[in-house]
């Protein structure tokens, strides 16, 4: 992924896989650590961020904080 790229993430509301939950969080920096994109995300409520790689987003969630259906019917 390019830097242009993964800027233009910051600000997006995703879902996070953390275990077995799926959790709607903020993309709130950037940086390629070891040649892998890192995104630093915080909890949409609670508290607390981590720094994520790009394979434990699930997708992104819609505009007004609500999960975007599947073709399956899941969230």
């Amino acid at each position: 992924m390019h830097t242009r790229e993964a800027s233009a993430r910051i600000g997006d509301h995703i879902l996070v896989r953390v275990g077995k939950l799926a959790v709607v969080c903020e993309v709130t920096d950037h940086r390629l650590a070891w040649g892998n994109d890192q995104f630093l995300i915080t909890p949409y409520a609670g508290q607390g961020n981590e720094w994520v790689t790009d394979e434990r987003i699930l997708r992104g969630v819609g505009s007004a904080g609500e999960f975007e259906p599947q073709s399956d019917g899941h969230i």
